[in-house]
């Protein structure tokens, strides 16, 4: 009979963290199905860049939600959400091991908070509206706009953070609710602060946690530029350069466009760059992804930390959490 108390595991971080290994780990000694939470790893032919895993890996574990999309097409946190629901479910089903692993963190906002995003897919009329109004705002002045509508969002955003900024002002402008507060995160009743509770749906409430691998902010920053130069050696430049020639196309998604290890060598194949600069860049731009998502989790009460310096140290903590939490559920 279908256990619906069951606790999904949820291992996310910061890029470079080793949490795909992880994942791997705990899925093979599961059987268990993987479900990646990776906004890039569902377009074919970015696999370096990605940090896919192997045909090797793959063969080993069922991936779910790698390889979905070509690259001229968009996916969105809506369409993960139910995607990534779906697959739960049938795995619940059929009492199969489950675990979701992945670093975008709307993803996993989207599953966590179930969320109704189908509500707040964007509308092209009121973007392109709500961007030739605010075109003359500097990011400062646009933030404040935000901040009249829904103080806490805007304090939860930089004002640089254009994109984001003007999101939530669309958010608003479609709903009339501030986005702060839409869904707030919901905890179970277990004592046990690590534990989320989905209760949006028509269907039976799904139970996540969400662990995180821990390291200190060099150790991390120094993984980072080493899987860089990793990549490098692996011939990401070349998944590069089919992005670059499908932007020139015309034919790379919005979503696409905005993968970090691909748009960095842009000014390299156009001659205003050189290879050194273009790989010292997306060393930056992978650090400063990872400030961002280290910054986004610490917002997230009770996130169980796990020390990876042992994997099997590492697995056994994540059981006994699964565990403790499956007791500790009413």
């Amino acid at each position: 009979m279908p256990n619906y108390e069951v606790c999904i595991p949820i291992i996310t971080g910061p890029t470079a963290s080793g949490k795909s290994a992880l994942a791997l780990a705990y899925a093979k000694r599961h059987a268990a199905l993987l479900i990646s939470a990776d906004s890039m790893q569902v377009y074919r032919n970015l696999n370096i860049g990605t940090a896919k895993a192997s045909p090797l890996e793959q063969s080993r574990v069922e991936h779910a939600l790698i390889d979905i999309c070509e690259l001229n097409e968009n996916y969105s946190v809506v369409q993960f959400q139910q995607d990534a629901k779906r697959l739960i479910y049938q795995a619940i089903e059929v009492e199969r091991p489950c675990v979701i692993c992945g670093g975008s963190a709307q993803y996993i906002k989207a599953l966590v908070e179930d969320q109704d995003y189908q509500a707040l897919e964007t509308n092209d009329n009121v973007r392109s509206e709500l961007e030739s109004r605010y075109r003359e705002f500097s990011n400062q002045e646009l933030w404040d706009e935000l901040k009249l509508r829904d103080p806490l969002r805007a304090e939860a955003l930089h004002p640089n953070d254009r994109r984001r900024v003007l999101r939530a002002i669309e958010i608003h402008t479609l709903t009339s609710r501030c986005p702060s507060q839409l869904n707030p995160l919901r905890q179970t009743n277990s004592s046990d602060p690590c534990c989320f509770k989905s209760e949006n749906s028509d269907q039976k409430p799904l139970k996540y946690k969400i662990f995180c691998p821990h390291w200190e902010r060099d150790l991390l920053y120094d993984r980072i530029n080493q899987r860089v130069l990793h990549m490098f050696e692996e011939g990401v430049i070349e998944e590069a350069w089919l992005c670059y020639r499908r932007h020139l196309e015309g034919r790379l998604s919005q979503t696409a466009a905005q993968a970090i290890a691909y748009k960095e060598f842009f000014p390299y194949f156009s001659g205003e760059g050189s290879l050194t600069d273009a790989i010292a860049q997306l060393q930056q731009a992978s650090r400063r992804y990872a400030k961002r998502q280290l910054t986004h989790w610490r917002r997230y009460p009770g996130i169980e930390q796990i020390d990876l310096r042992n994997i099997d140290h590492a697995l056994a903590q994540i059981e006994q959490c699964l565990e403790r939490s499956r007791t500790e559920f009413e």
